[in-house]
Parts: structure tokens; C-alpha cells; sequence
């Protein structure tokens, strides 16, 4: 097989080269996971950067409505922030955005307001026993998408946030329906691929 004479750029720096990207974030996550009604949430994430961290904004959002900021305070190098508390069943929807000392901005989930970090205040629908018990948080617009009988079939992976057990979350997670057309609209049929 023919093989291109240029093989990446080892030792030179390649089109995707930036002199100052913004901070990174580590360790983002909030707390409690699953909110009672009218709970605050406190959202915490370690913010690094070799230009130091001027500034860190909480950002939030509930049911899709405006967006609404609270700046983020640091101890350690963790920064934390706090959403007020809704009422039952409300879903948030949130990210950090931080500036180093040079003015770059960066966010975390990287996507901003279009990524998928939520969380829904408790609605009593988990199931605790035997099982374990699985929350597919998406917001209304893709969840309608998704189900919406013209692309059950899609394999389009939409953005959620999977929370297993009301402890543990993975934020920015692609899901998508799986099985059969005719059970892909049935709740009692319906299958999903995370």
C-alpha cells in the first residue's frame, strides 16, 4: 500500500497547537446526587492551570430556562459552588467555566451549556431492595427527540447523565434506544445503550 511521506508531527508542534488553552478540571462533581426537594447542591471540581486560576463560575439552569452564575470559591485548589434548592422533580442542569491569568477561558464538561452534567431533584421514583436502580437523566427536549416515534430507530447517542444506585454519576454520557421498532416505544419494552 502507498504511504504518505508526512506520518504526524513528532517533535513539532501540529495544527491543533495552542499557546494557552484555559484551565483543566479534574474531579468535577456535585453532591448530594440525588437532591431532596428544595436541597442547595454544592458543585466541586480541582481547577488548574500554569498561568494560575483568576476566576471560576458556577453555571446552572433548570427545566431548559435562562442560564443563572454564582462564582466559585477555592480552598486547596478545589473550587466549590453552590445551586440553590427546587422544588421535587426539578431537573438542573449545570457546568464550570474558568479563566486563567491571561484571560483564557475554558469549560468543564467541555461542551458548556450544550453538554449533559444534570442532575434531577428526588421524585420518588428509584427503586431500592433487591435491585439496582439506574437514572437516565436527559433533559425534556431529548428525551422527546429520542422517543419521538420518527427516530426511534435513530442510533444518534443524545447527551445524559447516568446516576447508578443514587450514588454514583457519569456526566456527559451518550445514550441511545436499542431493540427491536416495536419495543423501542413501549415503556414496558424499551431498551437503552449508554
Amino acid at each position: 500500500l502507498p504511504v504518505s511521506a508526512v506520518q504526524g508531527t513528532p517533535g513539532a508542534r501540529n495544527s491543533t497547537y495552542a499557546t494557552n488553552i484555559g484551565p483543566t478540571f479534574a474531579h468535577f462533581g456535585h453532591r448530594p446526587v440525588v437532591p431532596q426537594p428544595n436541597q442547595a447542591v454544592t458543585v466541586s471540581v480541582i481547577v488548574s492551570d500554569p498561568q494560575g486560576v483568576a476566576s471560576s463560575t458556577l453555571w446552572w439552569s433548570t427545566d431548559s430556562s435562562t442560564w443563572s452564575s454564582a462564582a466559585m470559591t477555592s480552598s486547596g485548589g478545589v473550587y466549590r459552588g453552590t445551586i440553590p434548592g427546587f422544588s421535587a422533580a426539578t431537573l438542573v442542569q449545570f457546568y464550570v467555566q474558568a479563566t486563567d491569568g491571561q484571560g483564557a477561558s475554558s469549560t468543564y464538561p467541555a461542551g458548556g451549556p450544550n453538554s449533559r452534567a444534570l442532575y434531577t431533584l428526588n421524585d420518588g421514583r428509584a427503586v431500592s431492595g433487591k435491585l439496582h436502580n439506574l437514572r437516565i437523566v436527559m433533559t425534556k427536549s431529548d428525551a422527546d427527540w429520542l422517543h419521538a416515534i420518527t427516530n426511534v430507530m435513530s442510533n444518534a447517542k443524545l447527551g445524559a447523565t447516568v446516576v447508578y444506585d443514587e450514588k454514583e454519576v457519569f456526566y456527559d454520557v451518550g445514550v441511545k434506544l436499542q431493540g427491536s421498532e416495536h419495543g423501542r416505544y413501549e415503556d414496558n419494552r424499551v431498551g437503552f445503550t449508554m
